[in-house]
């Protein structure tokens, strides 16, 4: 029973992780097979989506992009914290490329190989502006983003003279364009880097953000953040995200479930809800800002509107950031019948500490905090989440900005007993295997192949990599139990199948064999055990009713049961880390040298 339970919970986590990542690839045939259910591809205007036919998932017909744009703009209560555009603008919408004379609406996506301006109804120039996310959209010139104008490739030029394709003179050295985008200068030219163009870690580590990495709010995609300093003396969060009394165990940073392979940069706040089999609509419990700030984004998850993002920037720099939201209300209830799946809005609609934006019943509620001011220093390869996941160094604890009263509660109800921390993603451990690993040949977290940099003329997107079954196929993470962190996980996104199947198992750590963070050259091959694993939560805890979600009891271990194969490691001199799974054995003792099966990761 208790290993069905697992099975059960993971099966119902992995549907509250997997979001939509669709990209510009080339357009799905209709009726073609597909990865992964709900699924969408957005080209040429138009949106496909992976859906259920029978037992098979395919591709759906192609349907126009319809573009979400608020009709009313909200009353706020409150004047923001920051100085803004207070104007609601839906951005990220898709729509056709306009002619030099067409009218565009800023926020809107604009094809970065067509006409880069157009004016809007009220006869303001609007320029084709690329975003650290790699997508353009129309938006008026500032001075941190100055008026672009054509290139020879169809981007941008800007004043600073750094964008793709534009000429330039120190070899190898990479750089950030004003959008955001990281460069490389290559054969007298700026271009794509890859893999291999990341620059070697300083000594001592990347302990502030480098020159050609992306700041917060380009790596957000918030382009109305004021481009001077504007912290307060501190921010602290007054309010609780939600209800105290509703508050239940709570997911810390860190966890790695099925296609999150490497540690998760948020957190999963538990609802007592969950321990229901059935709810209703009175189940519902508010979600409120737990500081002053300003909405800056709405948008969707996957294929359903009921799984929601929404950002708060509470200054310049410092975000909340809450996803798989169920539905938005209070302050963004005016945009609720504006949501469509694949839609992004920036209603930037001012919000006060203790105001409520959403509502949450049906799973845990993911929360992090985002500060540009920070920087985790435990990844050797920051270059490495360029490609997807740039926010990701900039984690913060959220636990440090509660009152302390607010601390202390949420404390109570993290999983892991004792913690004074909201968790940890950053295992990157200089010369060991621990850490956060991507596929030789890969750039990173994006999935993609890096001849697939090297040969494009524009931006390539994140999302879905051609003939794979996610993103994170190529990812690779051996870090320690967010809850339980005696124990090591070994959490890979090809375990088996080529194309991508993603595993989280128990590696067993015995005997003479060094840990995972102890593993150097020095040790050469030494193979390791992996297994499933169940749970044993404390006595006492509340008994789980059948077919609830509820999150395990605070304090809970972990525990060995099946073996799974065996997996060898060895860390190469160049910092490379050799990886083969036999899936066919059962003792570590069997495997005695690498085959051809032999796969080579990289930071």
């Amino acid at each position: 029973m208790r290993r069905r339970r697992i099975l059960l919970l993971l099966t119902l986590s992995s549907a509250f992780l997997i979001s939509n990542l669709a990209g510009n690839a080339a357009a799905p045939k209709p009726g073609s097979s597909c990865p992964v259910l709900n699924q969408k591809v957005e080209v040429s205007g138009y949106r496909y989506t992976c859906v259920k036919s029978g037992k098979k998932l395919i591709w759906s017909s192609a349907v126009k992009i319809v573009i979400a744009q608020p009709s009313a703009k909200p009353t706020p209560s409150s004047t923001p914290t920051a100085t803004i555009s207070p104007t609601p603008t839906a951005s990220n919408a898709p729509t056709a490329t306009p002619t030099k004379e067409s009218t565009v609406t800023e926020g809107w996506i604009c094809d970065s190989t067509g006409p880069q301006t157009g004016k809007t109804t009220s006869g303001e120039t609007m320029y084709c502006t690329l975003g650290a996310d790699g997508k353009s959209s129309w938006r008026p010139a500032q001075a941190n983003n100055p008026m672009p104008s054509s290139s020879p490739t169809g981007g941008t030029t800007k004043s600073s003279g750094i964008t793709f394709n534009g000429s330039c003179g120190t070899p190898n050295e990479l750089v950030l364009d004003s959008n955001g985008l990281t460069l490389i200068c290559r054969n007298g030219k700026y271009g794509w880097p890859i893999s291999t163009d990341a620059p070697p870690m300083p000594t001592g580590g990347w302990t502030s953000r480098p020159s050609w990495y992306p700041t917060l709010a380009q790596a957000i995609n918030d382009l109305s953040a004021p481009a001077a300093s504007c912290r307060a003396n501190s921010v602290v969060f007054t309010q609780s995200v939600v209800p105290l009394d509703q508050l239940a165990p709570t997911i810390p940073y860190g966890a790695m479930i099925y296609d999150h392979v490497t540690p998760i940069d948020h957190a999963y706040l538990g609802l007592k809800v969950l321990s229901k089999a059935s709810v209703t609509d009175e189940d519902f419990v508010p979600v409120v800002a737990p500081a002053d700030g300003v909405v800056t984004e709405i948008s969707t998850l996957g294929g359903s509107t009921k799984t929601l993002r929404v950002v708060i920037r509470h200054d310049c720099e410092l975000y909340t950031v809450y996803m798989v939201l169920n539905k938005v209300s209070g302050v963004l209830a005016n945009y609720s019948n504006q949501i469509q799946p694949g839609s992004i809005l920036r209603p930037m609609v001012s919000i006060k500490a203790g105001q409520e934006f959403g509502r949450q019943r049906d799973n845990p509620l993911d929360f992090n905090t985002f500060d540009g001011k920070s920087w985790l220093s435990g990844f050797v390869n920051p270059f490495a989440f360029t490609t997807q996941d740039a926010p990701k160094p900039y984690t913060t604890d959220f636990l440090q900005y509660f009152t302390p009263s607010l601390k202390s509660a949420y404390i109570d109800q993290l999983q892991k007993k004792g913690s004074t921390t909201s968790g940890k993603i950053d295992w990157d451990v200089v010369g060991t295997a621990s850490g956060n690993w991507f596929l030789n040949g890969t750039r990173g977290y994006g999935g993609k192949n890096d001849s697939e940099y090297l040969n494009a003329i524009s931006p390539v997107p994140g999302g879905s990599v051609d003939g794979k079954n996610g993103y994170a196929w190529s990812h690779l993470a051996i870090a320690p139990h967010e809850v339980d962190t005696s124990k090591w996980i070994f959490s890979i996104g090809w375990f088996t199948d080529p194309k991508g199947d993603f595993k989280q198992l128990l590696l067993v750590v015995e005997g003479s064999l060094p840990a995972p963070d102890k593993l150097t050259s020095a040790n050469g091959l030494v193979a390791y055990k992996l297994v499933n694993y169940s749970t044993s939560e404390p006595a006492g805890s509340p008994a789980r009713v059948d077919g609830s979600k509820a999150p395990f009891a605070v304090g809970y271990t972990l525990n060995a049961y099946s073996t799974m194969g065996v997996v060898c490691l060895q860390m190469n001199n160049d910092g490379t880390l050799s990886v083969e799974i036999n899936t066919s054995m059962t003792s570590a003792s069997q495997f005695t040298s690498f085959t051809s099966a032999k796969r080579i990761y990289r930071r």
